[in-house]
């Protein structure tokens, strides 16, 4: 089954000095439409995108006041903490890992958020550069994680046939593999409560 495509649309540098400021469209719909939608499957994206924003140190602002005190509305995901405004990469990491097809719109290009007119400035052999390097990036981390995530799934099949694998003893003399038939007869007797005849127990140390 395919991934599902998001859109990342990231502000110029200088909308917001200092800062990295984004939007999620997915399902031809922002973060906020879907927030706002009112359904359970709707309710829920809009919370796994909050929630990953969230964690990579962005949060969701609706508005601000201007000089005047009239209330702009804005309505972006904003880095609110120095970590999270020094990089963008992250957090289109971030929503890669959750296995979307992401896809940076805007400013973004190729780790970088520019200015409007650093974005203006490039021509069309460099727009398409910077795509084909963000591409490479992302199919390159991906690869990664589809190794890391093999690795680990054979770490876990290794430890599981250990666990099913029966414990082996190599005995030195026939004295150890006697005294070892009768301690597994004197562990039945613990584990069924039933007492193994003399008879029994001597079969079980000849058969040996």
């Amino acid at each position: 089954m395919p991934a599902e495509r998001m859109e990342i649309i990231f502000e110029t540098s200088e909308r917001f000095p200092g800062r990295i400021a984004f939007d999620v469209s997915i399902r031809d719909a922002r973060y906020i439409d879907h927030k706002n939608a009112g359904t359970a499957k709707r309710t829920k994206l809009a919370f796994d995108i909050m929630m990953t924003a969230d964690r990579e140190g962005y949060r969701f602002i609706a508005g601000k006041k201007d000089a005047e005190g009239e209330q702009i509305r804005i309505q972006r995901f904003m880095s609110a903490y120095p970590h999270a405004a020094a990089d963008p990469r992250p957090i289109v990491d971030a929503f890669r890992d959750q296995g979307y097809d992401v896809v940076c719109r805007g400013s973004y290009k190729a780790g970088k958020v520019l200015s409007w007119e650093e974005y203006c400035a490039m021509d069309f052999h460099e727009h398409a550069q910077a795509d084909r390097e963000e591409a490479a990036y992302a199919a390159g981390r991906a690869a990664e994680r589809a190794g890391r995530d093999a690795a680990s799934i054979l770490r876990l099949q290794a430890a599981a046939l250990a666990e099913e694998a029966p414990v082996t003893t190599q005995f030195q003399s026939q004295d150890q593999r006697d005294a070892f038939r009768v301690m597994q007869a004197q562990l039945r007797d613990q584990e069924t409560g039933h007492k193994v005849s003399e008879e029994e127990e001597q079969r079980a140390v000849f058969a040996a």
